[in-house]
Parts: C-alpha cells; structure tokens; sequence
C-alpha cells in the first residue's frame, strides 16, 4: 500500500522509481534486521508479539508479499517459526 501510494504521491520526476526502490529496499532491510534481532533476543514471545503487529497492520495479501521478499535473506530456523507463527 506504501509504495502504491508513493508512486501517486511522489512528484513525477526522473529519479521517482529510484527513490521509491531505495525505500522499499530500507523498508525490507530494516524489517529483516529486526525479524533476525527479535529472534536472537529469544526465539518465542517477543518475535510472536513483532509477526502479531505486523498483521495487525498490514492485510493478509500485503502481509505474504512482505515476507516472501524478506524471508529471502533470513536464516531457514526464522524462515520456520516465522511462516509457522504467521498461519498464513
């Protein structure tokens, strides 16, 4: 919904795809630092509470598309607990 509402809003210009690349890039990254930093702390409750506070603010649809893209770079222990905590 971000970017959609970005590519609207932003002034037409040549380095608008470019500028909304770089946030979508820093919107993935930090998302996955702080999946991998929740995890480290203790593997349970506080990554449970970060997934639950994601779906609370994003809808199923975008939700997927978000963590498809950032799971990627995520170890396959995170991967699991992840997709399993989320039951999408």
């Amino acid at each position: 919904l971000l970017l959609y509402k970005l590519r609207f809003d932003l002034p037409d210009d040549v380095n608008k795809e470019k500028n909304i690349k770089t946030i979508k890039n820093s919107f993935m990254r930090a998302t996955k630092e702080r999946i991998e930093e929740i995890y480290d702390e203790d593997e349970s409750k506080h990554f449970e509470e970060f997934l639950n506070s994601l779906t609370a603010e994003i809808e199923d649809t975008e939700l997927v598309l978000l963590m498809n893209e950032v799971s990627e770079g995520l170890d396959i222990r995170i991967q699991r607990k992840m997709w399993e905590l989320l039951r999408l």
